[in-house]
């Protein structure tokens, strides 16, 4: 039994540094792939000029980049943010034998992914052009939906909507920055009594 409970704390710990490992290096290709982007690759969105590809990701990075490029535009680049948070996360993470909630971790993803649809939406809407994306800055998702946020609000409404969404989910995340697991509030304190009690028996043994 002291084995097994001394064997648990160290398989997490070594499952979450094979976790920080793999997460770190999807951040570091993706990364890669966004930054040697070229439109002259073949793509999800292009079939390229039949040149040698000039991705450092190869064929494997430049879809990628296109795919990520071409539905969420520049805001791209918060997917190696998101994914180096997510493996910080889990190398200074500490142990302290609690279940995951994976209900508190789905709401967190979800307001992430709310926090990329915000500012998708934004760059669409403050797109200049000459950004030489495949899909504008903003990408196929936040043209659609900077269009809908334009027409409901007027584009002046719009953008204060989105920075305002922007903003809070931004905070929300930095408010839980330290705290991705779950712990538990209401554990008892350590129980003294026994200690305490024993006393004066001690007392009386001695007398």
């Amino acid at each position: 039994m002291k084995g097994d409970s001394v064997e648990a704390p160290f398989g997490r710990r070594r499952l979450r540094d094979v976790l920080f490992i793999g997460v770190g290096a999807a951040c570091l290709f993706v990364l890669m792939a966004l930054l040697t982007y070229s439109g002259s690759d073949p793509g999800w969105s292009a079939s390229g000029t039949g040149g040698a590809v000039s991705n450092l990701g190869g064929i494997t990075g430049a879809f990628l980049a296109d795919v990520f490029f071409s539905l969420v535009g520049s805001a791209a680049y918060l997917v190696p943010v998101l994914l180096a948070y997510r493996a910080i996360s889990l190398l200074l993470a500490e142990d302290d034998g609690a279940p995951i909630d994976w209900q508190v971790l789905g709401f967190r993803a979800l307001g992430l992914l709310l926090l990329v649809i915000a500012a998708t939406a934004l760059r669409a809407l403050n797109d200049g052009g000459g950004t030489g994306l495949p899909q504008g800055a903003g990408g196929i998702l936040g043209a659609a939906i900077g269009a809908g946020f334009g027409q409901a609000f007027n584009p002046v409404g719009a953008r204060l909507v989105l920075v305002g969404w922007w903003c809070a989910f931004t905070a929300r995340a930095q408010s839980h920055s330290s705290n991705l697991y779950s712990t538990n509030p209401t554990r008892d304190p350590p129980n003294h009594t026994h200690a305490h009690t024993a006393e004066p028996h001690a007392v009386h043994a001695q007398a």
